[in-house]
Protein backbone atom coordinates (compact mmCIF):
# COMPACT_ATOMS: atom_id res chain seq x y z
CA UNK A 1 0.00 0.00 0.00
CA UNK A 2 1.14 3.51 -0.44
CA UNK A 3 -0.67 6.77 -0.78
CA UNK A 4 -0.89 10.01 0.97
CA UNK A 5 -3.16 11.20 3.65
CA UNK A 6 -4.06 14.54 5.64
CA UNK A 7 -3.70 16.29 2.48
CA UNK A 8 -4.34 20.22 2.88
CA UNK A 9 -4.34 21.93 -0.74
CA UNK A 10 -4.48 25.15 0.82
CA UNK A 11 -1.21 24.79 2.98
CA UNK A 12 0.38 22.41 0.66
CA UNK A 13 1.01 19.92 3.00
CA UNK A 14 0.63 15.88 2.91
CA UNK A 15 1.31 12.90 4.61
CA UNK A 16 2.92 9.87 2.68
CA UNK A 17 2.77 6.53 3.73
CA UNK A 18 3.98 2.94 2.43
CA UNK A 19 4.04 -0.87 3.20
CA UNK A 20 4.94 -3.27 2.16
CA UNK A 21 4.36 -6.58 4.11
CA UNK A 22 5.15 -9.42 2.48
CA UNK A 23 9.24 -9.88 2.93
CA UNK A 24 9.93 -11.91 0.02
CA UNK A 25 9.11 -8.27 -1.57
CA UNK A 26 11.54 -6.10 0.09
CA UNK A 27 14.56 -4.76 -1.75
CA UNK A 28 13.21 -5.18 -5.13
CA UNK A 29 12.93 -1.55 -5.77
CA UNK A 30 9.10 -1.19 -5.54
CA UNK A 31 9.02 1.10 -2.75
CA UNK A 32 11.07 3.12 -4.53
CA UNK A 33 9.00 3.47 -7.67
CA UNK A 34 5.63 3.56 -5.07
CA UNK A 35 7.27 6.93 -3.91
CA UNK A 36 8.49 7.92 -6.55
CA UNK A 37 4.72 7.73 -8.31
CA UNK A 38 3.37 9.73 -4.59
CA UNK A 39 5.83 12.09 -5.03
CA UNK A 40 5.25 12.82 -8.68
CA UNK A 41 1.39 13.18 -7.98
CA UNK A 42 1.46 15.10 -4.76
CA UNK A 43 3.39 17.89 -6.72
CA UNK A 44 1.29 17.67 -9.54
CA UNK A 45 -1.51 18.42 -6.87
CA UNK A 46 0.72 21.50 -5.37
CA UNK A 47 2.07 19.47 -2.64
CA UNK A 48 4.92 21.03 -1.62
CA UNK A 49 5.94 19.42 1.81
CA UNK A 50 5.66 16.07 2.14
CA UNK A 51 5.85 14.13 5.77
CA UNK A 52 6.14 10.88 6.77
CA UNK A 53 6.99 8.53 10.02
CA UNK A 54 8.88 5.15 9.78
CA UNK A 55 10.24 2.87 12.09
CA UNK A 56 14.25 3.55 13.50
CA UNK A 57 14.35 -0.07 13.00
CA UNK A 58 13.07 -0.16 9.58
CA UNK A 59 17.07 0.65 8.04
CA UNK A 60 16.30 0.06 4.80
CA UNK A 61 13.13 2.67 4.41
CA UNK A 62 15.66 5.20 5.91
CA UNK A 63 18.07 4.78 3.51
CA UNK A 64 16.06 5.18 0.59
CA UNK A 65 13.90 8.07 1.82
CA UNK A 66 17.17 9.75 2.49
CA UNK A 67 17.77 8.77 -1.21
CA UNK A 68 15.18 10.56 -2.54
CA UNK A 69 15.96 13.98 -0.45
CA UNK A 70 13.84 13.48 3.00
CA UNK A 71 15.35 14.86 5.88
CA UNK A 72 14.96 13.92 9.41
CA UNK A 73 12.90 16.35 11.38
CA UNK A 74 12.21 14.91 14.45
CA UNK A 75 11.22 11.42 16.47
CA UNK A 76 9.60 10.17 19.54
CA UNK A 77 9.88 6.36 20.66
CA UNK A 78 11.30 4.07 18.09
CA UNK A 79 10.05 6.14 15.03
CA UNK A 80 11.31 8.96 13.05
CA UNK A 81 9.70 11.45 11.15
CA UNK A 82 10.92 12.77 8.13
CA UNK A 83 10.12 15.69 5.35
CA UNK A 84 10.77 16.32 1.86
CA UNK A 85 10.23 19.84 0.23
CA UNK A 86 9.51 20.30 -3.14
CA UNK A 87 13.36 20.07 -5.19
CA UNK A 88 14.29 17.35 -3.11
CA UNK A 89 13.73 14.24 -5.54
Amino acid sequence: MVGLTEIDLKAHVSNAFIMIGDKDYWGLGIGKQAMEYVIHKAYKWGITEINLEVFKSNTGAIKLYEKMGFLVTGGNGDELQMQLKKGGL
